[in-house]
Parts: structure tokens; C-alpha cells; sequence
């Protein structure tokens, strides 16, 4: 079987699984909605994520009845396999439109202005905005290997910035901006749990790790650093710790080994976007569902 066929195959099981999902999601709310007498709309959100809000109706549709709970699980599979199904069936139209997003990104990324957009990202990124600097980083130190150690001391500084910028709206505006912001991510419940549980110490320790490794989301922790009264100054200095430590060691393995790396990605360009889509959708469901 050719890779056509074989794509058109996993289509064909990413679609069973999708109505499967829309099926089981279905008949199951349905059946809640029924027992709890509500004539509201069905909840789409259920249908894609196992929030606290599904997981409350989950129960209580468990203990009336004997049932099977609705697993999101279930469609994302099936939304996978119709991406697989889709690039394997247009594969060389795929890889063509690749290179030149691939050529466009590397193009975009050795021009000057690249270094302000990399100090916006970086500042935004550390009070209230979803996207890394590393996804503007990492193109920039390749394309241009000599700034490497300027780009990392940009982004470190623009990060420490922007965390100042999230400890003030935590302590000074947590009412009136950071829990809105906190609300549209998604993430305001288990930001007050972290709030009430977590002592000086520990949310130290997690701006270190949220630094090297963006667990928890960097905004996240300088938000609640600023709600919980952590001192600014052991603030800053821990973030510089935390940022400067990693941009420094991104700067430096890309100098070291950014022509080998360019090189595999320009010779796997479809196998690195696959695996950069697929880690993307595996973390935001993470996110999301946890």
C-alpha cells in the first residue's frame, strides 16, 4: 500500500473515531440533561475537554446511573488521525508548502527587526501571554549563530521585565486583571489551589522549574509571586536565575551544534513539523485536561 492508501485509511479511522466521540458525547449529556430536568444546550467544551465543570456533571450522572463516563480522549485520537491521514495523503504538496513556511521562518528570522519581536515576545510571554520565546528564539540562533549569546541576554532581560510586569498585576491587580486572565486560560482554579496551599519557598522553587522549563507556565508563577507577597527583589533575582540559565544554555547548544541541527531539520523537514505538531497537541491537552 502506498503512502495515499495508507493515509486514506487513517482518515477513514480518525472520521469512525470523531462520530464515535459526537455519538457518545451526545447520548450521554443527553441523558444527563434528561435526569436533571435542564432544557439548556448540550456542553460543547465536554465534548473536547474534561474540565472541572464536566467532571461535577460526570458524577452525577455516575451515581443515577451505571454508566460509562465521556472520554475527550476519544476525539482527539480521531482529530489525530485525520491530521496523519490528511498530510500522508498530500504529502508532496505538504512538503512543498513546508520548505517555503521553512525558508519564510529562517528569512524572517536573520532580520533585524526579529530582535525587538524576540524582546516583545519574551516580555509578554513572562505576565500574560500563551506563546514561548523560544519559538522565535531557536529560529533566530540558528539563522544566525554569531548572536546566539546577544539573543539569549535580549530575551533574559525582556523575561525578567515582563515576570516584574506579572508580580505587580499579582499583587496590585489581581482582581481586576490577573483573574480574568487567569479565567480565559482556563486556569483560574487550580492557580487558586496553588494560592492557597504553596508557602514562600515553594513558589520559589516553582519559578525556578516554570524558568528552565516552563512547568508551570512562567505567567503563571510571577502572577502568583506577586499575590502572595513574595519579595520583589528575591523575585528578580530568581528569575534571572531561572531565564538567564536557560536562554544561555539554548544559546550555547545552538552555537555549538546549530549547523548539524539545521541541516537534520532542512533533510526531515516533514518528519521535525510532524513531531512539533503532535508535542504541541500533547502538551496543550495536558493543559488542559489537568
Amino acid at each position: 500500500m502506498n503512502s495515499a492508501g495508507r493515509g486514506a485509511v487513517a482518515w477513514a479511522i480518525g472520521v469512525g473515531f470523531i462520530l464515535l466521540a459526537l455519538v457518545w458525547w451526545a447520548t450521554y449529556y443527553v441523558h444527563l440533561a434528561r435526569f436533571v430536568g435542564s432544557n439548556g444546550p448540550l456542553p460543547v467544551a465536554c465534548l473536547f475537554f474534561t474540565s472541572t465543570r464536566c467532571a461535577l456533571m460526570g458524577a452525577t450522572m455516575n451515581l443515577a446511573r451505571n454508566t460509562t463516563q465521556y472520554n475527550p480522549l476519544v476525539f482527539w485520537i480521531g482529530a489525530i488521525c485525520l491530521i496523519v491521514g490528511a498530510v500522508m495523503r498530500g504529502e508532496k504538496e505538504i512538503g512543498a508548502m513546508l520548505r517555503r513556511l521553512y525558508d519564510w521562518t529562517m528569512a524572517l528570522a536573520a532580520r533585524r527587526t526579529a530582535e525587538a519581536w524576540l524582546a516583545v515576545i519574551a516580555f509578554v510571554e513572562s505576565s500574560f501571554f500563551l506563546v514561548p520565546a523560544d519559538v522565535l528564539f531557536v529560529p533566530m540562533a540558528i539563522a544566525r549563530r554569531d548572536r546566539a549569546w546577544r539573543y539569549a541576554l535580549v530575551a533574559t532581560l525582556a523575561s525578567v521585565l515582563g515576570g516584574i510586569l506579572g508580580w505587580y498585576i499579582g499583587h496590585y491587580a489581581y482582581e481586576t486583571v490577573a483573574r480574568p486572565v487567569l479565567e480565559a486560560y482556563g486556569r483560574l482554579d487550580a492557580f487558586e489551589a496553588l494560592r492557597s496551599s504553596s508557602s514562600r519557598d515553594t513558589i520559589l522553587l516553582l519559578l525556578i522549574t516554570s524558568g528552565l522549563a516552563h512547568l508551570p507556565p512562567i505567567k503563571v508563577v510571577t502572577i502568583l509571586s506577586g499575590a502572595a507577597g513574595v519579595n520583589l527583589w528575591l523575585f528578580i533575582g530568581s528569575a534571572i536565575l531561572a531565564r538567564g540559565a536557560r536562554f544561555f544554555a539554548l544559546a550555547w547548544l545552538l552555537n555549538r551544534y546549530g549547523e548539524p541541527i539545521r541541516d537534520f531539520i532542512e533533510r526531515r523537514l516533514k518528519l521535525v513539523a510532524g513531531a512539533a505538531a503532535g508535542l504541541l497537541i500533547i502538551l496543550y491537552l495536558a493543559l488542559r485536561i489537568a
